[in-house]
């Protein structure tokens, strides 16, 4: 199994720390990033180098103050169009399962799966086999 980097952003905390523990049974190995304040994380993901996107999965929340993930993608995909360097996954995160929402991540191209929370164990685990089948 690969070494992945995750890089959580949400801003509840109880949320990234269920993930964080989650991830490091699937791989104790596995570093993580985590962000509750998306500014910084905005910030974090536009100031880092190409090559630091290695085997990354962005796990974005949607619903958060300050700086939205809808607006956070939008920055992101003013600096990456089409796609995220260096294999690099970002996928949504919701508590809403509506059908605007997952219509709408679709049109972002950077946006590899759009997940309703609570996010399983097995979806994690999905996301770290995504990376092996590259």
């Amino acid at each position: 199994m690969n070494l992945l980097n995750f890089v959580l952003i949400d801003d509840d905390r109880i949320n990234n720390f269920l993930v964080e523990k989650q991830l490091h049974q699937i791989n104790p190995k596995t570093n993580i990033v985590s962000f509750t304040n998306p500014l910084e994380a905005c910030q974090y993901l536009l100031n880092l180098e190409s090559l630091k996107f290695e085997n990354t999965s962005i796990l974005l929340d949607i619903n958060m103050p300050i700086l939205n993930g809808w607006e956070l993608l939008d920055r992101l995909t003013e600096k990456y169009p089409t796609n995220l360097p260096s294999n690099c996954k970002l996928c949504m995160l919701s508590s809403s399962n509506h059908s605007d929402d997952i219509e709408k991540s679709k049109k972002y191209p950077i946006v590899y799966k759009y997940y309703v929370k609570p996010i399983s164990k097995a979806i994690l685990e999905e996301i770290f086999l995504s990376f092996n089948e590259n």
